[in-house]
Formats: C-alpha cells, structure tokens, sequence
C-alpha cells in the first residue's frame, strides 16, 4: 500500500471520527507538558527572526473529566461544558461590585441576560461597567435542584473575549486555580495563545492526563495551531484535508488561516467570529488580510491585525477600529500613528494637508505634527484643535479625545490659548477628565467670547457637578442608598438652547432635559413643556419595569445586567433617550454614582451637547 493510499484512509477515519463526534484529537504533537521550549512559534514561510514569547507567570495543572453536550461559544461549534464547581463559578480579579451582587437574583436572569450584554461596545462607560460585572468575586446564584445549568464562568469568559479585552480575561483565566473541569482547561490554552506564550498552550493541549471527554473542535483546531507552531506541516495539511472532507466553509477563517500558513497567499477577507484559537492562527501565519476584512472583524481579530506586522494601511484601519472598541488602548493606537512615514513637507503643511485628508493616514499625520510641536503650547493647541475639529465632522470626536488626551491635559490653560477653550474642555470632559475641563471652562470667562464658550459648555458642566464616588450596596444594607443629584439652572439651559440652530434645539433640548432629569436634577414641568414631542419619540423597552424593580431592591449585579442590557447597544449614538434615563437613575439608585456620570456625559457628547 503506498504512503498515499495511508494518508487518504487515515483521513477519512478521522473525518468519519469528527462527523460522529467522538473524543478524537488530530494526530501531531505527543510531547509532555512543560517540554515545549517558552518561544515564539516556528515559522513555516520565511519571516525575519520570531522574538521569543513571554515566560508563562505560573502554569496550571492539566483539567480532568468532564462531561459534555453540543453547543457553540466563541464561533467554534463543540461540547457544552459541564457543571463547574460553585467555588470556580465564582472566582473574580476585583472587588468591584461586591461580594453580594447577585444576592436576591435568579441564575436564570443571570444565563439569559449575560450573553445579551452589548458587547463589543465603543462605550468606554459600558465597558467599564461590564468589567465590573464580569470581574468582580462574588457567589453566583445557585442553579435550581435538579437543573442543568450553563456554567456562568464559561459566560463571563465569553463575554471578555467578545470586548477583545485581553488583559483582562488572562486575569480571570489565571485567577482559577486547581481545577478539574473543561471550562478552566481552555480558558489556561485560550489566555496562554492570547498572551503569545505558545509553548504554555501547547504543553496544556497536548498533556498526557488530559481527559478523553475533552474533544470536539476546539480541541482539534488547538492541537492543528499547535503542529503549525512546532513545524508539523504533514499534520496541518492532513486537517486542511479533513476539513474540505467534510464539507465545511472554504472561506473560514480558520480553513483560509491554515492555508495561508502553508503557503496559500490569498489574503484574508473574512475575520468574522475570530476567537483566540484563530487570533493565535493569524498572528503565527502572518496572512495578510484585505480592508474588506476588517468590516465585519472581531475585536480580537481587530487587535490582532493592529499589533501585527502586516500592510501598515490595513493596521491603521485595524488600530483606529480596535481601540474604538477597547481592544487596543489609546496609547498603542497612538504607537501605530507614529509608525507612518510622512516626507518634510506633508509634516510642514499638517494641518492644511490633514484637514484634507479623512482617511486614517490624515489622522496620523495630525498626530505625527503634534509630536513634533508638545515643546511648543501654542502651536500644540493649534494642531490639537484642528485635529478635534476635524474630527467632531467625522463623527469621531470621542476618539480623538481619548488619543489626545494626555497632551491636552498637559497644556496648562492660559489667556493667550483662550481660543481653545472649547476644543479642550469639551475633550477633556469626553474622558472624564473634569476638574482640568473646569480649569479651561473658567479660563473662558476671561475672554471677549467668554459668554458664548461657557454657554455652549452649559450640559457638560451640568452633568459633570454631580458628587461622585462609587458606593456599594451590601446585603445587611449598612451602607446607605442615598441620592445625589445634578444641578439644573432654567437660565443657564435656555441660553445654551438659544445658542444652537434652531432646527437642532427639540432633540438636543430634549436629550439635556432627559439626562439631567435622570441625575436627580429636578426638571421642572414647565421647562419640559416645548420638548414633550420630541422626548416621547423614543422607544421604549419592556425592561424598564424589572430594571426600576431591581435597582430599588438593591439588586446591584441585576441592575447592572439589566441597565446595560435597556441600552440595546454599546454605541452611544444609539442609545434611545427614554432607556438611557432609565439606566443612569437605576445606577444612581444602587450607588454607581460615577459609573452613571461617566454614561451620560458619553450620551452627551454622542448627542453633541
């Protein structure tokens, strides 16, 4: 019988195995854990030198059995995973929320609302709002006699991986020790290939207690990244063949991914659903990946592509929409800017040739001319405020007020820059940075246009006179469920209306009227009376009633689920009026008082106030 012959009947065993679901793994890497070097994966095309991956903090032991059943978590299709044990259900990173969050509410509320968490979101106060949900130690609510119940670790996990927030899921996945069931054993191979340590994931797929009930795709495509890392291309090429056997997508990532790595330099156009499995697979076959791609890419194929080595257009694209999600920071979003070239010229003429330009490379030549005038206030504050400006047209305000930010803050107010005033205290109130937007803000009282600037400042300021200071509720209710409230002044709201083309003043008055109002501020009737038209426009939504429930129960993890969930959407834009007002007075009723702040002043930019 001929090697061929051997290679096609071995792999219609397996994909006779695969189709049958049985626990099966591809055949490959045999190697005892811990025996992989701690190094980055071997290339299989030619690529400058691999840098060596970071050594692991503490490798956890092997998991043991499980049980399973069918069901799809993180776009791979594989077996459910088991009951894990209440005290792993229950592990966090952070305080947060407290121990009692979930104290009073059902597991069924938790498993139903926490995949419908709006996530990825670009809402820097949703985000931070579901990483306390996700993160905080807490006991989880028991599930009911008799009843199976999806493991609520396993959701939390899958939620961190949707918002591409990878710092944070290598947290919580080191965070669970000594633990023997499936959810944990991917969670250490999953934060492993995400933190490039390679050697660590592959030790963990490939470790020889490792129980047989741990099989289904996860497995197979873990075991495949791993005989591409080691050089094993004989076994890539084999699941290549299996996967064509059965019939799957051509055009999944995976399959496009693995056929990159072996040569096949068609470049990506399809990043949807990419998981960690296929971040470690894109990140090891350095496939280029086309603009279309990124149109409908995961955050964590987002981050991939942004801290990759591929075509720097791509990355810029890649960058800009990452760390609108949260995937990338700021700061590293401002990495990828400075690494465009620009000639002398294009840096000379920066704000003319910017301002022209709306692509994401304008972008960075706005960033690389700022670079080059921080020693220099004036003409940094010129750059800045040409860059925001240019941005409040595109619709990304909210962006460049994040990636400016240190450098705005850094510029201390002064009667010569009072022309950017509102540039920097509109910015600096975008990322919450408020008491230097107050400084710039009473700097404007200094000037000829001095009424104007802090007129049109009037909602910002509104919102951001609140007390702060988060509180938690505890179950003995020892720390008191006070109120505080927002200030509303009649005459300071109806110069800031008066200032805004008339055409703009139902919503924009109507949305202030609303957010304020949900603050505590007290809107009197009358001042309601021109809006009623365009603040009943909004839909509402059927949780309204269980939120306000849940909020004066002091349900504090339910009001959280369930004020992220009447939003509907993590962008801010969208966010209807009725349910934003619902969630900021739910947060201000169980004492997230800053987490409520930080939402509507990000309702309020997002609405242009």
């Amino acid at each position: 019988m001929t090697a061929r012959c051997i290679r096609n009947r071995t792999a219609v065993g397996l994909t006779t195995a695969l189709l049958a679901a049985a626990a099966i793994a591809l055949p490959g890497i045999v190697y005892a854990a811990g025996s992989l070097p701690s190094s980055a994966p071997t290339q299989l095309l030619p690529s400058p030198k691999a840098k060596e991956a970071p050594q692991p903090s503490d490798v956890m032991p092997a998991a043991s059995d499980a049980g399973s059943s069918e069901t799809t978590i993180g776009g791979i299709r594989m077996d459910e995973l088991a009951p894990i044990a209440p005290q792993t259900d229950a592990v966090g990173t952070i305080d947060g929320l407290g121990p009692d969050l979930w104290r009073g509410t059902s597991r069924a509320m938790v498993t139903a609302y926490l995949p419908r968490l709006p996530l990825p979101s670009s809402s820097p106060a949703v985000r931070g709002l579901a990483d306390k949900l996700l993160l905080t130690s807490g006991a989880m609510p028991p599930a009911a006699p008799g009843a199976v119940s999806e493991s609520l670790l396993s959701l939390r996990l899958d939620r961190l991986k949707a918002m591409g927030d990878v710092d944070n899921f290598v947290a919580l996945a080191r965070a669970i020790t000594n633990t023997n069931d499936e959810v944990s054993a991917r969670a250490r191979v999953e934060a492993a290939f995400l933190s490039g340590d390679d050697g660590t994931a592959c030790a963990e797929v490939s470790a020889p207690n490792r129980p047989a009930s741990f099989s289904g795709e996860f497995w197979t495509h873990a075991a495949t990244v791993c005989d591409l890392i080691t050089g094993r291309t004989g076994q890539v090429q084999l699941a290549l063949d299996v996967i064509g056997e059965q019939g799957g997508p051509a055009d999944a990532p995976f399959t496009v991914l693995l056929r990159s790595a072996l040569g096949d330099r068609t470049p990506v156009a399809n990043l949807a659903g990419v998981g960690p499995i296929e971040a470690a697979l894109l990140r090891v076959s350095k496939a280029e990946v086309t603009p279309a791609a990124l149109a409908n890419a995961s955050a964590l194929a987002l981050r991939t592509v942004a801290l990759g080595g591929g075509a720097l257009p791509v990355r810029l694209e890649a960058a800009e929409k990452a760390e609108a999600l949260g995937a990338i920071s700021p700061a590293k979003l401002g990495e990828v800017y400075a690494a465009v070239q620009f000639k002398p010229d294009e840096l000379a003429n920066a704000l003319t040739q910017a301002g022209n330009d709306l692509s994401p490379r304008g972008r960075a030549l706005f960033f690389k001319a700022n670079q080059q005038a921080q020693a220099v206030p004036a003409a940094s504050a010129e750059i800045l405020k040409a860059a925001l400006d240019s941005a409040r047209e595109q619709g990304r305000f909210a962006q460049a007020a994040r990636v400016y930010a240190a450098n705005i803050a850094a510029i201390d107010p002064a009667p010569e820059l009072l022309w950017f005033t509102d540039n920097a205290a509109h910015a600096l109130y975008a990322v919450g940075s408020i008491a230097r937007a107050e400084e710039w803000r009473a700097l404007a009282t200094r000037g000829s246009d001095s009424a104007a600037v802090d007129t049109g400042l009037w909602p910002l300021a509104a919102i951001a006179s609140m007390p702060t200071g988060n509180t938690v509720a505890t179950a003995d209710r020892t720390v008191p469920m006070a109120r505080v409230h927002a200030t509303f002044d009649p005459a300071g709201f109806d110069r800031w209306l008066a200032s805004l083309p008339e055409a703009d003043r139902p919503l924009k008055g109507a949305t202030a009227l609303i957010l304020l109002d949900a603050l505590g501020a007290s809107v009197p009737a009358e001042s309601w009376a021109p809006f009623l038209d365009a603040a009943g426009s909004a839909r509402s939504s059927p949780l309204l009633a269980p939120l306000a429930r849940a909020a004066d129960a002091g349900r504090i993890g339910e009001t959280v689920l369930l004020s992220l969930a009447v939003l509907g959407s993590g962008d801010a834009d969208k966010w209807a009026p009725e349910t934003t007002s619902a969630a900021l007075s739910a947060l201000l009723r169980v004492n997230l008082n800053a987490d409520a702040q930080a939402l509507a002043l990000e309702a309020a930019t997002a609405a242009g106030l």
